[in-house]
């Protein structure tokens, strides 16, 4: 591959580091046939573009694929996304735990998981009120009910509905 551009600074400094095959794997890098290999990058580093995949190669037949390839949506995620997802995933989702991991508070959690799920190409809505209990809504169309046939008061009715 070929990239033409006067002022291309590695991306990672660690590229031209050599690890083993368990700590590339830690820092998210492939290890194949002993050569360390960066992961495709799914934005242009120059101008943020998603890239598009032109050629797929198999490296033990060497059967050779080329078109015009989409990358799947986590390759779509900047490094710093990607980096609040595998904080997450360790984290088993548990926000409490992410906040403690990166030193940050819980509206900022929220608000990089709400950019993570719309970077992933999902709509972000309203948190939905708690579900009511079955016995909770027969409880209030008892009120409701004993109100319309005039056994209880107005008042007596949304004292017992604020329960």
């Amino acid at each position: 591959m070929n990239i033409i551009h006067s002022s291309l600074k590695p991306i990672d400094n660690h590229i031209n580091t050599a690890y083993t095959g368990r700590q590339a794997e830690r820092r998210g890098l492939a290890v194949e046939g002993g050569k360390l290999m960066p992961e495709a990058l799914g934005r242009c580093p120059f101008c943020g573009e998603e890239l598009e995949v032109r050629r797929l190669q198999c490296p033990g037949c060497h059967t050779t694929m080329e078109g015009s390839f989409t990358l799947g949506r986590f390759q779509r995620l900047t490094p710093e996304q990607l980096a609040f997802l595998e904080v997450f995933v360790k984290n088993r989702g548990v926000i409490r735990d992410v906040e403690k991991e990166l030193g940050i508070s819980y509206p900022t959690v929220r608000g990089r998981l709400d950019d993570l799920v719309r970077a992933l190409g999902y709509e972000v809505g309203e948190e939905a009120p708690p579900a009511e209990s079955a016995e909770d809504a027969g409880r209030r169309r008892e009120t409701l009910e004993r109100l319309k046939n005039g056994e209880i008061s107005a008042e007596q009715a949304l004292k017992l509905l604020k329960r």
